[in-house]
């Protein structure tokens, strides 16, 4: 297994932004059992399908997200995952495809280079290692569990997940 290079994490404050696509709602649990893992199949349907490519309102040049809202029980419960792409106009989803607004919000940005499952993984394991601290190491944000999600660029991932001043 390479190992994967990761950037400190930067705190960013972002702007609204719009964006469209297939959604699931599952569990760590769920996720953590192939038999019952509904994420990998929805990427490679989203992927190989080119559902994101039949949204009229798909902005220029397009991006892939993956969008986790509706946490229930912070992460310890359900939430819902969104295999999504930036739009100009959330007001008529494509059928099947449900539209969401990504607030305005502080985010704290972790990068990793490339885009494989273990870069993921590992991205997500850095993030939870940084927001579970100690009680002489707490990071100076917490997690809001509102919002977060994985913008793909050309030189990896980035993971933005919401959080707040202590």
């Amino acid at each position: 297994m390479a190992e994967v290079k990761l950037m400190q994490p930067q705190w960013v404050q972002t702007q609204e932004m719009l964006v469209m696509g297939v959604e699931v709602r599952t569990t760590h649990a769920q996720e953590a059992n192939p038999a019952t893992a509904q994420i990998p199949a929805l990427w490679n349907r989203v992927l190989t399908e080119r559902l994101l490519d039949q949204i009229p309102s798909r902005v220029t040049p397009p991006l892939l997200l993956g969008v986790y809202t509706n946490y229930l029980n912070a992460d310890r419960g359900e939430y819902s995952l969104i295999v999504a792409t930036e739009v100009s106009d959330i007001d008529n989803p494509v059928e099947g495809m449900v539209g969401l607004t990504i607030p305005a919000a502080d985010y704290l940005v972790f990068t990793a280079a490339g885009q494989s499952p273990e870069s993921i993984r590992q991205v997500w394991h850095e993030a939870r290692q940084y927001f579970a601290g100690s009680a002489r190491t707490k990071p100076p944000f917490e997690r809001t569990y509102t919002l977060d999600f994985e913008r793909y660029h050309e030189a990896g991932l980035s993971l933005y997940i919401a959080v707040r001043q202590r």
